[in-house]
């Protein structure tokens, strides 16, 4: 009989973890935002992405390391929102800072 590691083992488990994982049918919040630059903003907040119409355009962006706040990126396009202003930055145009309407 064969001995199976520990490093097997671990990957076995967190490939049966991922498949059983129930994944919310809704995003965790939704967010609609004005930016300094006129800009609207609407943002679907999901655990391991962000679904944003910026403008006239749309971007699905994946979860990245940030040291505070909760940040998006897929190298081109980044949502970053930190106590409650979400700085986005689109290609090499300057960064909007967007902000619920009325603060």
């Amino acid at each position: 009989m064969s001995k199976i590691g520990v490093g097997t083992l671990a990957a076995i488990w967190l490939l049966l973890a991922a498949c059983t994982a129930e994944r919310p049918a809704r995003p965790i919040a939704v967010s609609d935002l004005r930016c300094d630059n006129g800009a609207t903003l609407h943002v679907a907040w999901w655990p391991e992405r962000v679904e944003v119409e910026y403008g006239a355009q749309r971007w699905t962006l994946p979860i990245v390391l940030s040291g505070s706040g909760a940040r998006y990126s897929d190298g081109v396009h980044e949502v970053w929102e930190h106590q409650g202003v979400v700085r986005v930055t689109d290609g090499g145009a300057p960064p909007a800072l967007c902000r619920k309407a009325g603060t």
